[in-house]
């Protein structure tokens, strides 16, 4: 189970200064790390993201790292 001080993500790359996604930590913290949780902390973490003309794309690519991140500690 993931504490309730244990989550930090933070994406670099995907914004002007490293983003911390702090609607993504609170959606995992003190559940159990599992696809469902890692799936909803990647939708959490993109959900006010705003593309661009030509970088859609990246706001899949942000959600499936942090998904896969996050599975990855298990």
């Amino acid at each position: 189970m993931i504490g309730a001080g244990d989550a930090r993500i933070c994406l670099n790359a995907v914004y002007n200064k490293p983003y911390r996604a702090t609607a993504a930590e609170s959606s995992i913290k003190g559940q159990t790390i599992s696809d469902a949780t890692a799936d909803a902390a990647g939708t959490a973490a993109v959900a006010s993201a705003v593309a661009l003309a030509d970088n859609k794309y990246k706001i899949q690519i942000a959600k499936t790292m942090v998904k896969r991140a996050i599975l990855a500690c298990a």
